[in-house]
């Protein structure tokens, strides 16, 4: 074999083995059992990227438009109302509308819809014990 054919092998197959061993890194909240409040999320909603889980207190269903709001379970229990809250979350959910009061943790994304940001459900499932 000659010397300069070994050289290329090397320098063809040197990226392959960076790049191979570069694991991503997921975002915060996409972390194994991490559950972001609803007003953490709406208040750093830029460090939120990817997939996320969510926890908070239905405050609105619109099942006509397949929405919900969320609120923040603390500011629930506080006030023991779902009109009391500082900031709602505006939740896309397409499958069954859960009981307004209900405590639900939702995994999804935040994307823009038209000039507002609004989470994506993908799965929704109600706390149990609440």
């Amino acid at each position: 074999m000659k010397p300069w054919t070994l050289a290329v092998c090397i320098a063809l197959l040197a990226p392959a083995a960076v790049v191979g061993g570069v694991e991503k890194t997921p975002a915060p909240a996409a972390k194994a059992g991490t559950i972001l409040e609803v007003s953490t999320l709406m208040r750093e909603v830029d460090k939120h990227k990817g997939p996320i889980r969510v926890e908070g207190v239905v405050s609105k269903v619109f099942p006509k438009e397949q929405q919900l709001g969320l609120m923040d379970a603390a500011e629930f229990k506080k006030c023991g109302r779902v009109t009391c809250a500082d900031m709602v979350l505006p939740v896309r959910w397409g499958g069954a509308m859960p009981d307004v009061k209900s405590l639900v943790r939702l995994d999804g994304e935040i994307r823009k819809s038209g000039e507002k940001l609004e989470f994506v459900a993908k799965s929704l499932e109600k706390v149990p014990g609440e």
